[in-house]
């Protein structure tokens, strides 16, 4: 919404890309990263770049948060979309697992593969692959680092060979 100017005031969703259309620019403005006062105030920038508006006073209201989940897939005990509660932001892959029923009998627990797409200030997306020896955090191993799951994030897991 920009203040006094109806016809810019308008519902939209941000892409899974992270970014917005808006009115009066051409194609997707990216805000991946940014927290909403941040966006309001590149949007602001945006009109005054494209010389729409001198000085925008954009106001951003957010309706409704998107489901946080990750994917589980593989040799665990259940498999599909697992959702974080509302107010998680982030969540240890031991917790993850144990809240969504553990692993199957015939899982590889030492190589659980996370795959997480990261994206970058350009609207770029990359993909990162890391290799979590999750059978060690379960055995106290000292030396096993938590390691944290976000809304995004595949998790899988793989037969282990007898």
């Amino acid at each position: 919404m920009v203040f006094g100017e109806p016809e810019v005031t308008t519902a939209g969703k941000i892409s899974r890309k992270g970014t917005i259309r808006l009115v009066y620019i051409t194609g997707d403005v990216p805000i991946v990263g940014l927290t909403a006062k941040e966006a309001e105030a590149f949007i602001s920038k945006q009109y005054y770049e494209h010389r729409i508006y001198r000085k925008a006073h954009v106001l951003l209201k957010i309706t409704k948060y998107s489901a946080k989940e990750v994917m589980v897939t593989g040799k665990f005990a259940q498999t599909g979309p697992f959702v974080f509660p509302p107010e998680v932001e982030a969540m240890d892959i031991l917790e993850v697992i144990t809240r969504n029923g553990g692993f199957a009998e015939a899982a590889k627990t030492s190589e659980v593969k996370v795959t997480r797409v990261v994206h970058d200030k350009n609207g770029s997306n990359k993909k990162e692959v890391y290799t979590v020896d999750v059978k060690a955090r379960m055995e106290g191993d000292v030396e096993s680092k938590p390691f944290m799951i976000y809304p995004g994030d595949t998790l899988f897991v793989r037969e282990k060979l007898i």
